[in-house]
């Protein structure tokens, strides 16, 4: 009996699409590479649309696409790359445990105009201040991240607000929306577009589960 692929299996088969063959370092991060996987669970696509959704040039979504095609993640056909059951089984356990990306507006609580939210199960206890996810987020683009923790009913800020739902109601009402359960983290990427925003958070994510590229 096969065992279940946890996240951590997940992200360590997309990590090789990074660290595949010789040559020089590749111009993207395991962001894109986790992005590329999500955007294919819901269907095919062709690499032009795939170009401008991961806000890559062609020759790096050609490379990300050589890559998954030799790891199994991936076919080809006349509607473009898809996902082999290899692939969606990846996607699925990531799934499992991150649920997102959400495009909201968090208002004042975020740096910048557009925010990308995705939230992460029983993470809370890894937390600490959230520097180091802002500073991930950093990294890939974004202006900033903003870290909430959801435990024994209060929405929280480290170092920012002990109660979301008092000092940013609307934004309270917006995360309450997606249905956060005890001991979740949710994780806000912001940036002037949203593709740097949604990127960033992801970044931040990959920090925060401790499988960074």
């Amino acid at each position: 009996m096969h065992s279940v692929m946890d996240y951590h299996d997940a992200f360590r088969i997309l990590r090789e699409i990074l660290n595949i063959g010789q040559g020089p370092t590749p111009n993207y991060g395991l962001e894109h590479v986790w992005a590329f996987v999500d955007l294919l669970f819901d269907g095919p696509i062709g690499r032009k649309h795939m170009s401008v959704k991961l806000g890559l040039g062609e020759g790096s979504v050609r490379s990300i696409v050589r890559r998954a095609l030799s790891l199994g993640l991936v076919e080809t056909g006349r509607k473009g790359c898809r996902l082999t059951g290899k692939g969606e089984s990846v996607v699925t356990a990531i799934k499992s445990r991150v649920r997102g990306p959400y495009n909201v507006n968090l208002g004042d609580l975020t740096v910048s105009s557009h925010d990308a939210v995705f939230i992460v199960s029983g993470m809370a206890e890894r937390v600490g201040s959230g520097v180091a996810l802002r500073d991930a987020a950093l990294l890939a683009g974004a202006k900033g991240a903003t870290t909430m923790v959801y435990t024994r009913s209060i929405l929280y800020v480290p170092a920012v607000s002990s109660n979301v739902a008092k000092d940013y109601p609307d934004c309270y009402r917006t995360i309450m929306s997606l249905k956060p359960s005890d001991g979740d983290v949710i994780v806000a990427g912001t940036a002037e577009q949203y593709l740097k925003a949604e990127l960033g958070a992801r970044k931040a994510v990959l920090k925060l589960l401790g499988v960074e590229d």
